[in-house]
């Protein structure tokens, strides 16, 4: 353990790791600020939005459908900002969707997305009993009445 502590004690007080730890840091952040980040992309009334600015619309949009999510609302949002149904090669989903439509599309949309070559455009939602969202709503209420608990469940974007 001594032998440890001591060529640990080494590592650390030497100027070239800690030169080495902050470009490796560094890097990591330019990559998830340029790459993840940057490829973000949202729209909002036919406006495309990109990157930081695509974050920052999708959460203003979420906040007027903030809480428990029902048919309804997942209507509402439909109704407000529709399916969609744009597809691009080589992109890994729809182009002109934002958070919440392609949210609802993909967990409550009877359409698909597999490839650009195989996929269904949504034109209507299931109710939220019968997707994988309300079946496992529905075993988590299931276990924890069992338990004899309350269920509570959160969704934050923060």
């Amino acid at each position: 353990m001594r032998l440890y502590k001591m060529e640990l004690y080494k590592l650390l007080y030497k100027k070239m790791f800690w030169i080495s730890l902050a470009a490796v840091l560094g890097i990591l952040a330019a990559y998830f600020i340029l790459v993840c980040v940057g490829e973000e992309r949202s729209t909002i009334d036919g406006t495309l939005y990109t990157g930081l600015e695509a974050v920052s619309r999708d959460r203003e949009i979420t906040e007027d459908f903030k809480g428990v999510l029902t048919d309804e609302k997942a209507r509402r949002i439909i109704d407000k900002y529709g399916f969609p149904s744009q597809i691009e090669e080589n992109y890994g989903g729809f182009r002109d969707e934002n958070y919440l439509n392609g949210f609802v599309t993909e967990y409550l949309g009877n359409g698909y997305m597999r490839d650009w070559e195989d996929y269904q455009i949504s034109t209507g939602l299931r109710p939220l009993q019968e997707t994988d969202l309300g079946k496992a709503a529905e075993m988590q209420f299931w276990i924890m009445q069992k338990a004899g608990r309350s269920l509570r469940i959160f969704f934050s974007w923060e």
